[in-house]
């Protein structure tokens, strides 16, 4: 049997390869799909209601057909070590979940940092939802803290943070194509100090110019969709201006960044992005009163089968009598490399049917992205910009 371990640095890179595996699972008996949140605060009380789950699972089992009983029980005692390394509370992994077909597929062990909810279920896809959602919440994002001397690059990922590199801006003792250094050893007239200085000055605009067209590449490599620096607005600026080349957004932290811990830097930058990211969401449902949207699930089964899906809207929080649709829809949307948002709060926020899409428009003969007349984006730019 083949089995995938993640830790949290590999589950959010601009791949979704990692969770193709568990979306592919389906079975017609049924896929088992166990998640927990193995909280060390609670001690061993988070292993309770996975038990539970199983012995619930055993007790329906005997209504089945005696080939499935008896399938579903092997099933069990094959994974009984998967399942009792789920439950280790020794184990340093807070998310846990396992997944794995009756007849066919898996086990596909995945061990995140953060948090899933504990659930047990046997149903005909494996509940992929809650994995998702980690994904979104957990997205990486470039962290960069900018002096006139140096670049210090991280990463954020799943509310940790590691450092990738250090660009050196002004290395001691540069030299500009023979000409004095910033600042000579022999006192110059004020004429001559400030078009030294002001030669500096635009050296160094250059380079972080320079150094924003390395982190347009880096991030989109790494599939960041923020890059969170802190430094003084006047070396921010030409920084942005490098990004302008790619799709990551340049952010102000609005809290310094400079000389705090490696654990306070991750704490204000989740915060941060938890914002950005909880108003990008709210530009999209505003979105849904536009022409090019739908909230009606009948519509939006067609239009995936028509390809004209641009943006799936689905509730991170779902009713259970919608879980299995919502799963179905998820899988349709990405087969169909549509864009794909868990939105956090009241499932009521996508209409009665728990689901929401912005549509493509069908023009002679073609597929267009969005209606030309109203985008379903508004522009934005990717310059230096600041918390709102």
């Amino acid at each position: 049997m083949s089995a995938v371990a993640l830790s949290g640095l590999d589950v959010h890179r601009a791949s979704e390869s990692w969770i193709a595996p568990i979306l592919e699972l389906s079975d017609p008996i049924g896929v088992l799909s166990v998640s927990v949140d193995a909280d060390p605060e609670l001690g061993t009380a988070w292993q309770t209601p996975v038990r539970a789950g199983l012995r619930r699972i055993v007790k329906e089992a005997r209504q089945r057909p005696r080939a499935e009983r008896w399938a579903l029980v092997a099933l069990l005692d094959e994974l009984d070590p998967e399942l009792e390394s789920l439950l280790d509370p020794q184990r340093p992994s807070r998310g846990r979940a396992l997944f794995a077909g009756v007849t066919a597929g898996g086990p596909f062990p995945v061990e995140l940092r953060a948090p899933l909810p504990t659930h047990v279920g046997l149903d005909r896809l494996a509940t992929a939802l809650p994995l998702v959602a980690v994904q979104q919440r957990g997205r990486p994002a470039g962290v960069a803290i900018v002096s006139a001397a140096r670049l210090e690059l991280a990463e954020w990922d799943l509310g940790q943070l590691r450092e990738l590199t250090t660009i050196e801006l002004a290395p001691s003792g540069e030299q500009d194509r023979g000409r004095p250094a910033t600042e000579p050893a022999v006192p110059q007239p004020f004429p001559e100090r400030d078009r030294l200085r002001a030669g500096a000055g635009a050296r160094l605009a250059a380079r972080l110019r320079e150094a924003g067209a390395e982190l347009a590449r880096e991030a989109t490599l790494r599939g960041w969709d923020f890059l969170i620096a802190d430094g003084d607005p006047r070396l921010l600026d030409p920084l942005a201006h490098g990004l302008d080349t790619g799709d990551c957004e340049l952010v102000r932290s609005p809290r310094p960044l400079t000389g705090a811990s490696d654990a306070e830097t991750a704490e204000r930058v989740a915060a941060l992005l938890g914002e950005l990211r909880a108003e990008r969401t709210r530009r999209l449902l505003g979105r849904l009163d536009g022409t090019a949207a739908t909230r009606d699930r009948a519509v939006i089964e067609s239009a995936l089968e028509q390809g004209r899906v641009a943006h799936l809207l689905l509730p991170a929080s779902r009713e259970p009598e919608q879980a299995a649709a919502a799963e179905s829809l998820l899988r349709r949307a990405l087969a169909a490399s549509a864009e794909v948002t868990l939105v956090e709060g009241p499932p009521s926020a996508l209409g009665s049917d728990g689901a929401a899409a912005l549509l493509r428009w069908r023009r002679r003969g073609r597929v267009m992205p969005f209606d030309p007349i109203e985008p379903s984006f508004p522009p934005r730019s990717r310059r230096l910009s600041a918390p709102r």
